[in-house]
């Protein structure tokens, strides 16, 4: 979680049609919605794509486990 970039990465499932599962950074709109996520987190959002950009928003938390170890 890097508040000060409002970026989060994100371990991701499979988004049927779009993309295979990943890890990568997501640019998080509001970056208010930041403060309610905790590393370890499992989360629901919305990939918003517009041109060049994309993004999460409508974030939701479903559960919290532990940090993966660095």
């Amino acid at each position: 979680i890097d508040k000060r970039a409002n970026m989060v990465n994100i371990d991701g499932e499979d988004v049927p049609g779009f993309m295979g599962a990943m890890v990568m950074p997501y640019t998080v709109k509001p970056a208010s919605e930041l403060d309610k996520l905790s590393p370890g987190d499992a989360i629901t959002a919305d990939i918003v794509v517009q041109d060049d950009n994309s993004w999460i928003e409508n974030v939701k938390v479903t559960g919290h486990s532990a940090p993966p170890a660095k």
